[in-house]
């Protein structure tokens, strides 16, 4: 997800659980992705957009990363 955002500077939430579902043996569900870039503080929301899906159209919140996304390190056990 680092290296599409790096590229794309931005995504929506149907954007990035395709990319890692493409990508990835066992994938994502879209809850499971919504608690990680909601809670993970390398990600920021940029806001809220309208995605039309096949019958009907909701609101789905787009990410980019944060600026310090860099400096995150996660703690060796």
């Amino acid at each position: 997800m680092i290296e599409y955002l790096e590229e794309h500077g931005s995504a929506s939430t149907p954007e990035l659980y395709q990319y890692i579902n493409e990508r990835s043996f066992q994938g994502c569900t879209t809850n499971r992705l919504g608690n990680l870039v909601s809670k993970d503080p390398r990600f920021e929301l940029v806001g809220a957009e309208r995605y039309k899906g096949r019958t009907t159209t909701y609101l789905v919140n787009r990410y980019k990363l944060a600026d310090d996304y860099k400096e995150w390190t996660y703690r060796k056990r």
